[in-house]
Formats: C-alpha cells, sequence, structure tokens
C-alpha cells in the first residue's frame, strides 16, 4: 500500500472548506489530547437509534442510520472521519446550523456537524484577521 496522506489530506481540506463556507470561518487544526475516531467508534453500541436533523423552521429532516452522522471534537477526528470515508466510498456532508429553509444541505447517507470544532486558532492584530475553525459562532 502507498502513502496516501495527500489523498487523506486534501479530502480533509475538501471537507473543511466546505463547512468554512457554511459556517462563513475558517479552519485550522487543533492539538487538544481527545480520543481518535477510532476509540469514539469503540463506543457504538448495536442497539443504537437512528439520528434526525431538522432544518431551523422544522419543514424540512432528513433521518441518518446509526453511524452516518459524526460530530468530531478534534481536527483529529474529522481527518479520521473523512479518510474513512473516503477508502469505503461513503458519503459525508458537513451541516451547519440547519438554518436554510429547505433540506438541500440534508444528506441521508451521511453527515458531519462541526460544532464542537470552535475554537479562536489565531488573532492577527497587525492584519486584523481572526482565524477560527469551522464550527465557531
Amino acid at each position: 500500500v502507498g502513502d496516501d496522506s495527500h489523498i487523506h489530506n486534501g479530502w480533509a481540506a475538501s471537507l473543511l472548506a466546505i463547512a468554512a463556507a457554511t459556517t462563513v470561518t475558517t479552519v485550522i487544526g487543533t492539538t487538544a489530547a481527545t480520543p481518535t475516531l477510532a476509540e469514539a467508534k469503540e463506543d457504538i453500541e448495536e442497539g443504537e437509534e437512528s439520528t434526525r436533523i431538522l432544518n431551523w423552521l422544522g419543514t424540512h429532516h432528513v433521518d441518518l442510520a446509526p453511524g452516518t452522522y459524526h460530530e468530531p471534537e478534534t481536527q483529529l477526528e474529522l481527518e479520521a472521519l473523512v479518510a474513512d470515508a473516503y477508502r469505503k466510498g461513503q458519503h459525508i456532508r458537513p451541516v451547519g446550523s440547519a438554518l436554510s429553509p429547505n433540506g438541500l444541505a440534508f444528506d441521508s447517507r451521511g453527515m458531519v456537524c462541526l460544532s464542537n470544532l470552535d475554537k479562536i486558532v489565531e488573532i492577527n492584530k497587525d492584519e486584523m484577521a481572526v482565524t477560527v475553525q469551522a464550527g465557531a459562532r
């Protein structure tokens, strides 16, 4: 097996860029020490219920099968999720605040909520710029 880190990083960057656009923020990594996605998956029980995501108005929803809705807490978990989905050919779509008045952003094949990735990464006073993760509000 060859080194596919460029694919892994490319997919993670693509997902993060999409998420940044949906939440009007910029994404840079975090180094918080939390469990990896693989460790988190070990906690999933067989009888897990599906997840329902509603838009803010409550007029549209999507039901996601167990294991297809994700809420990573670190960039490492997000990168592992994206790499795993890529290897398996699974779809994952970032979900923001579900403020759309329609259900176009929903995807029953898989979704990832980035609200836990809400850290301020950098404040650059000279350039008057703030860099935050995709879940920052």
